[in-house]
């Protein structure tokens, strides 16, 4: 198993929470579909020891990409890896994009997931993240999606930023849930460095929402989606059995990832790499044939920390037998010592050596997992 992430750096306008690669250049938009396929020719035998069977366009707004820009990624992704193994095209887009041509055009280029970035269903909330549709544009792209054919749909929302209340979360989550999509990821609103809201924050213009607040928002969360039948199978992310996202699942298991354009991050199973993350110097470098790449080499240390850190992310948890199996025993031996106070305090629990966060220990997964970090 391995996934294949293509970042398309363009969008409409910045999100006032926004920090990924991202701008609204889109006369770039040629040169950096030409760009990616000149990536794609320095990896041609990435794939050859695994299967590549998902596909994702991140950003940015991938939807920005016409039907025909899509079929050209997909052919140079079909000339340089193979799209034989495929089993999962997600395509990240926002509402305002969907329009029956473009889902007809994108389902038809093989596109069979969609995920789409909504945020809220209150339109003062929506303008507060400077959304650029309303909450009935939200709810009709989903149906108009539902009516292409379209199966296998996300929706994206935030909590947890200010103005919000428990009240219109709620709202949120009662409309959400009535659309009849089959994964729903509800991420906590970071203040994100070089973002609009870091600003804004770092000059007492807007106030974080309290900490107990948000807490009470990821428990109402949790209540409502089980009730709902959706399993939260990763602490931010929730699905129908069958509907979790096999791509972001890579990220989450240990499974080797290549990531194409600007920014795009790849794991080979060893090393772990970053492209330059400027879509102009990104173009130019490609077009020189130059290096384009931040590598890091791994150590093993660094190799249990991820695998710690990303296991314990899902409701599976981490296997402390594999573990064993990869790295020795000490170290299993190490990380059921460190949870053993976590257990006693029912934040954790051990089933036959598989760890795993409880629901009261989800929403301190950070502050608890750090202690399961090697730092020397």
């Amino acid at each position: 198993m391995a996934g294949l992430y293509i970042h398309i750096p363009f969008c409409r306008q910045k999100c006032i929470y926004c920090d990924f690669l991202s701008g609204t250049n889109i006369s770039l938009k040629e040169r950096y579909l030409s760009s990616l396929d000149n990536e794609m020719q320095r990896y041609t035998d990435f794939f050859l020891s695994d299967t590549l069977d998902t596909l994702y366009f991140g950003g940015g707004t991938p939807s920005l990409l016409s039907t025909s820009d899509i079929e050209t990624i997909q052919k140079s992704v079909d000339t340089h890896f193979g799209l034989t193994g495929i089993e999962e095209f997600t395509i990240e887009c926002n509402p305002c994009d969907l329009t029956e041509e473009w889902l007809e055009g994108a389902m038809k280029a093989g596109c069979n997931r969609l995920s789409i970035g909504i945020q809220s269903f209150n339109d003062q909330e929506l303008k507060w993240l400077q959304r650029l549709h309303t909450a009935e544009e939200a709810s009709e792209a989903v149906s108009k999606a539902q009516k292409t054919g379209f199966k296998n749909i996300s929706v994206d929302l935030i909590f947890g930023f200010p103005g919000q209340t428990i009240d219109s979360l709620q709202k949120t989550i009662d409309k959400t849930l009535s659309l009849g999509v089959q994964h729903i990821s509800v991420y906590s609103l970071m203040i994100e460095p070089g973002s609009k809201l870091e600003r804004l924050v770092s000059l007492g213009k807007i106030i974080p929402t309290d900490d107990d607040i948000c807490a009470d928002m990821f428990a109402i969360i949790s209540e409502r989606m089980a009730t709902a039948g959706f399993n939260q199978y990763e602490i931010s992310n929730y699905a129908l059995d069958g509907y979790e996202s096999r791509h972001n699942s890579c990220y989450w298991n240990g499974s080797r990832y290549l990531g194409l354009g600007a920014g795009a991050s790849s794991f080979d199973g060893n090393l772990r790499w970053a492209n330059i993350p400027h879509t102009l110097r990104y173009c130019n470098l490609i077009e020189k044939g130059s290096e384009i790449r931040d590598v890091e080499y791994l150590s093993e240390n660094e190799k249990i920390n991820d695998m710690v850190f990303t296991a314990l992310r899902t409701k599976k948890g981490l296997d402390t037998n594999k573990l064993s199996s990869l790295y020795g025993n000490k170290h299993k031996e190490r990380v059921i010592h460190t949870a053993v106070k976590f257990i006693e305090s029912g934040m954790m629990q051990n089933n036959n050596g598989q760890l795993s966060l409880t629901h009261k220990g989800i929403y301190l997964s950070d502050s608890i997992m750090s202690d399961f970090m090697i730092t020397d």
